[in-house]
């Protein structure tokens, strides 16, 4: 009998529904980006670009343009006692400037992100290590910008 019950039960939760939504995918379509112009790191910004593309909608009545102004920085994070680094910290920095072309209103807004990565006894993965905190920047920093221009976008 408590195995029947235990039985019904579990399948009651199995078939209904908890109700959960993606909100990010809902929320993500309802903005029009029509010119995207970049200036600084050619190849972070070329991500950048074809993410907000992606996310853009092109039967949207909030249309905007977009300009980027990346710069990446390293810097020395850690030497050790013989004076020969053991880490390095990369920065990437974002300026946008977004133009809402319904409202006539231009903003602006930084972005900044930054992580830190080993040096390694080859300089090959010394430079692979960089390449993937890169591209984890730049993953980091255009979330961020697509949530700016969603929230913005929800605000109006």
């Amino acid at each position: 009998m408590k195995r029947k019950i235990f039985l019904i039960f579990f399948s009651f939760i199995l078939i209904s529904s908890c109700g959960y939504k993606n909100l990010y995918l809902e929320t993500t379509k309802n903005f029009k980006i029509n010119k995207i112009s970049t200036s600084g790191e050619n190849r972070i910004g070329y991500e950048i670009k074809k993410f907000l593309k992606l996310n853009s909608s092109l039967n949207s009545s909030s249309n905007y343009d977009v300009t980027l102004d990346l710069k990446k920085i390293k810097s020395i994070k850690e030497k050790n006692i013989s004076g020969r680094v053991t880490k390095y910290n990369l920065e990437l920095k974002v300026s946008m400037t977004l133009n809402d072309l319904k409202n006539l209103k231009k903003i602006s807004k930084n972005f900044s992100q930054a992580v830190d990565y080993s040096v390694e006894k080859n300089h090959s993965d010394t430079k692979t290590n960089e390449k993937i905190s890169t591209k984890n920047l730049t993953e980091l920093v255009r979330s961020d910008i697509l949530n700016f221009i969603i929230l913005y976008n929800d605000q109006k």
